[in-house]
């Protein structure tokens, strides 16, 4: 599954670098999976893990594109969005860059924190098997 999201990850990153902007679109998920909405409603309430510094420290438009992007990738992660390519971005013009290496982070972390809370899902979900004597 983990390598579904980075090949997923790649396309999208892929598609865009190919374009210069891309319309926005609706995020309503399509799936219903019940374990989805378990992690979403989980990770929503979290406060977005915003890094505290940036590659664009120097340059405060540039630093809040960077952001912009790292606060769109984790929720488009977190809603299911992500998992199921019903993403849209619109990228400030000149700022394509920050915009992009933020959405890259912050994908990466919303990706590895999705991952942590289904793992304590299935841990938590998952029975030991009974030992009979």
């Amino acid at each position: 599954m983990k390598t579904c999201f980075i090949i997923v990850a790649f396309g999208l990153l892929s598609f865009g670098c190919a374009t210069r902007h891309e319309e926005i679109v609706s995020t309503n998920l399509i799936s219903g999976d019940p374990v989805e909405q378990i992690i979403r409603e989980r990770l929503q309430p979290e406060p977005i893990p915003l890094p505290a510094t940036t590659p664009f420290d120097s340059d405060a438009k540039k630093q809040a594109a960077y952001l912009n992007g790292f606060r769109k990738a984790w929720d488009d992660v977190v809603s299911g969005a992500f998992l199921h390519a019903t993403i849209g971005v619109s990228i400030p013009d000149g700022l394509e860059e920050p915009w992009r290496a933020g959405w890259k982070d912050g994908c990466k972390i919303a990706v590895d924190r999705w991952f942590q809370e289904f793992d304590k899902w299935r841990k938590e979900n998952t029975s030991p098997p009974n030992s009979s004597p």
